[in-house]
């Protein structure tokens, strides 16, 4: 008999709470609509009280902390965003619980947080949330990864939800681009370039890849579409200076890393490729000042020492060409080791 008074009364106090807890989630709902008019206006201080008024109504409104944190992400209040977020995976179910997933994973991979954000993303798409976003950026957490393969699966599956998405496409050229597949790479950074027309970053790829295939001319025509894009473009001078040099264009290869160096005067790149210029026209007074200037600025840039060791020995000083080689080698460059051969 105690027993079903028991089981009677507790019944009793959960539908007087459930009676109680419908005004406050009316009112709840009231703020979270005002809230959500601020959001689109993007008044993100006002959006916030009425979440907070919303909140304190009503604690378990997980959509109030999914936009609550949506926000705090726009504002750059890292810590602030997660608790809301971690808020409302706990109360909510089925899409909004996808939702903040994602959003989460988003913050874990800008933290660097790269495992916990591809679970993140994972667990967002296991809970119905399976937009072009989610597989984009999972995408990009796999490449950061270098998991190429799977990098390139998610921008698939992204490019399948969204047909026209740009950086799918133009990042899963990269990831190809990485795992050695030039024509796959070129091939999406021209669908890329389809549905943008003017994107300097995705010419300069576009160049890297005929560069992989040795079509330089081919990468001088999308480093100078590049350039056009963007005027300024430090690394689309200095790639298209490295396909002119690859031609055996010097003087037009010295312009590119001369312009390369006007923008960015502290670029080693640009000053040690004029070096290796140099060093091919035989001018190797000229490419030893070059490196020394290099070197002088960052003494651990082995490729300097290397360079300077093949003008010193073409100059007869063996001494000071194998001292460069030693060095480059010390520095782990590539090929030191066989130059120092010929020092024993």
């Amino acid at each position: 008999m105690m027993k079903h008074i028991l089981l009677i009364f507790t019944c009793t106090i959960l539908l007087i709470n459930t009676i109680s807890a419908q005004p406050n989630q009316k009112a709840a709902k009231k703020e979270f609509n005002e809230a959500v008019d601020y959001i689109v206006e993007k008044n993100y201080d006002q959006a916030i009280y009425n979440l907070n008024q919303a909140l304190n109504t009503f604690p378990k409104f997980e959509e109030a902390y999914l936009e609550r944190g949506k926000i705090y992400i726009k504002q750059r209040n890292t810590d602030a965003a997660k608790n809301d977020l971690n808020k409302a995976i706990k109360y909510s179910d089925g899409n909004k619980k996808g939702e903040a997933y994602f959003y989460r994973g988003y913050l874990n991979f800008e933290k660097e947080n790269i495992e916990q954000a591809i679970e993140d993303f994972s667990m967002a798409v296991q809970s119905g949330y399976k937009n072009s976003e989610v597989y984009y950026f999972r995408g990009l957490a796999y490449h950061k990864n270098r998991d190429y393969s799977n990098s390139i699966m998610n921008f698939t599956m992204a490019i399948d939800t969204k047909y026209d998405f740009f950086h799918a496409y133009h990042d899963r050229g990269t990831s190809k681009l990485m795992q050695g597949d030039y024509q796959g790479a070129i091939k999406d950074y021209e669908t890329a370039l389809k549905h943008r027309e003017k994107s300097a970053f995705t010419y300069n790829n576009l160049g890297q890849a005929y560069m992989k295939m040795s079509d330089f001319q081919k990468a001088i025509e999308n480093f100078t579409l590049a350039i056009k894009e963007d005027p300024n473009y430090v690394e689309a001078y200095l790639n298209r200076g490295n396909a002119k040099n690859n031609l055996e264009k010097y003087e037009e290869a010295l312009s590119d890393y001369r312009k390369a160096k006007e923008i960015n005067s502290s670029s080693l790149k640009a000053l040690n490729n004029i070096g290796i210029v140099f060093l091919k026209q035989s001018e190797f007074e000229k490419a030893i000042d070059t490196f020394n200037k290099v070197i002088e600025k960052d003494n651990k840039l082995g490729e300097a020492y290397l360079n300077r060791g093949l003008a010193w020995e073409n100059l007869g000083k063996f001494d000071k060409a194998c001292k460069d080689w030693k060095m480059a080698n010390e520095l782990e460059v590539d090929k030191a080791s066989e130059y120092l051969k010929d020092c024993e």
